[in-house]
Parts: structure tokens; sequence; C-alpha cells
């Protein structure tokens, strides 16, 4: 009786052991990745080590409503400007959507006047957040003299 004692005593206190040191280990790879961490889109966050406040901020979109004359050629990236955490220039990255969800490209169609609602969204590459801005782009009729 006294043997088995010992014998699963020592294999309790070696299980303890190995919970011990796993649990450290995952503690140590946590804190290292939140330290560490690599965003979404693979880029490591170098910004982070400097300015550990900026992991929970957004990219900012400048943006305004828009009056357009009908048939005017317009360009969806001259609508908005998108900033990163750091300050840096992220206006190649911006999404643009209309109300359906549908995604505008290259241009911005002015054919047929209206009011329509512009969605931009930008990802930051830094903290790897979202932020999303609407506007509204009126598209006035042509005037005839």
């Amino acid at each position: 009786m006294r043997d088995l004692m010992i014998l699963y005593g020592k294999t309790l206190f070696g299980m303890g052991l190995l919970l011990f040191f796993l649990t450290g280990s995952v503690v140590l790879l946590q804190s290292g990745w939140n330290h560490f961490g690599i965003p979404a889109d693979g880029t490591t966050a170098v910004v982070w080590l400097r300015n550990p406040s900026l992991m929970g901020e957004v990219p900012v979109i400048e943006a305004q409503n828009r009056r357009i004359c009908q048939g005017e050629k317009v360009y969806v990236n001259d609508l908005a400007v998108a900033r990163d955490v750091n300050g840096e220039d992220i206006s190649g990255r911006l999404v643009f959507q209309n109300e359906k969800g549908d995604l505008i490209k290259d241009r911005f169609n002015t054919e047929k006047p209206g009011k329509y609602t512009v969605v931009i969204s930008v990802k930051s590459r830094i903290t790897a957040k979202e932020n999303k801005k609407s506007i509204l782009v009126l598209v006035d009729g042509k005037v005839r003299p």
C-alpha cells in the first residue's frame, strides 16, 4: 500500500509540475504576443513599442459632403483622405461603397441626378482597427441656359 502511495504521489507531483510549467509558458507567450504582436494584415507593429497608447486608435478619414454637377468626372479617391494612427497617409487603402454595399471603383457615376450615400472605410496597418464614415454626394441636374 505504501509503495502504491509513493508511485501515485510521484505521478501526481510530476503532473502538477508539468501543468505549472505549461501555464507559465502560455502566460509568457501571451504577454510576448501582446507586446510584440502582429496585426491581421501581417505587418509588425513597431509603433506599439514606441507608443503603446496607439493600440486602441483607429485611422482618421477626412471627407465632406459634396455637390457635383451631372456628367462631371469625379474619381472616388478625390472624395476622401485617410491617415493612420502614426500620421502616415493611407488614402490608397480606402474602400468606397454605396448604401447597398456595392463597391465603387475608379469613378463615381454622375449620369443621374440625385442624393447618394457613400460609405468610406479604411483599415489601419498598425492596429488592424477599421474606421468608417458616410458622406452624402448630391448630383445636380444639368442647368440649361
